[in-house]
């Protein structure tokens, strides 16, 4: 990602497939930080940084893959460490021990989050390769969104007495970004724990309609809901399976 001048957010990776393949294992190799796999357009597999391992894919014209830099080391910023060994991105892909070669590259930096919910952007376009009758795929019991990870919006009417800081309970998303009018609030992750909510201060609301987005990278929540609340939960269970 760094030669690509991005150092936050997203990289996407898109291959076309020479002949179609079935059955074939397909595997990562130096992957930082977590990738998000899809075969023609089918949301089929969520990979963790420490997972060297393949997996069966079968598909037809097009892989896909999304890899999130999920940060840097801290000590790292302050020059104590070497920066080779903390690259973002992927080293290289192959298909039944083979590598696979020419790749497109989609930049899709936090501030670019937001272009996944337009008509006019430049994004990956795997959706056009979507089967709809493909097999649904889970990660950590949860149905994957099949088309991979998207963008949900929804408005908010506020008056000018309740503009004020606010928390946002995530905990029936998976994990992904939450955006208030345009600003980053940050990231959710509730599969993983401790923490649950996201703090919203006052200045980022306003009067009259408000846009409250999810960027949601795994599965989303049944009934498409967020919940305002007053409550900051930062310390409640922890899952180290899913991290």
């Amino acid at each position: 990602m760094e030669e690509m001048g991005e150092f936050e957010g997203m990289m996407g990776y898109q291959h076309v497939l020479t002949s179609p393949v079935r059955d074939a294992q397909l595997a990562l190799h130096g992957l930082h930080d977590r990738a998000y796999v899809l075969v023609d357009g089918n949301f089929v597999q969520v990979i963790k940084r420490e997972e060297e391992k393949s997996f069966p894919i079968t598909g037809q014209s097009t892989l896909t893959i999304l890899v999130e830099n999920m940060g840097y080391m801290a000590w790292l910023s302050q020059g104590l460490g070497d920066y080779s060994n903390e690259y973002k991105g992927l080293n290289n892909v192959t298909v039944n021990g083979e590598i696979l070669e020419k790749w497109k590259h989609y930049k899709m930096g936090t501030d670019k989050l937001l272009d996944l919910d337009s008509d006019n952007n430049d994004s990956l376009d795997s959706d056009k390769y979507h089967n709809e009758t493909a097999e649904r795929h889970y990660y950590n019991k949860k149905p994957l969104l099949s088309n991979g990870p998207a963008v949900f919006s929804g408005e908010l009417q506020l008056t000018s007495s309740e503009l004020l800081d606010t928390f946002v309970d995530t905990s029936c998303w998976s994990k992904g970004f939450l955006v208030v009018n345009g600003h980053v609030v940050g990231r959710y992750w509730p599969e993983a724990g401790p923490q649950y909510t996201l703090y919203v201060p006052g200045v980022f609301w306003k009067e009259g309609v408000n846009k409250v987005t999810v960027v949601e990278l795994q599965s989303q929540c049944p009934d498409l809901t967020l919940t305002l609340t007053d409550e900051h939960v930062i310390d409640g269970p922890v899952n180290g399976d899913v991290i």
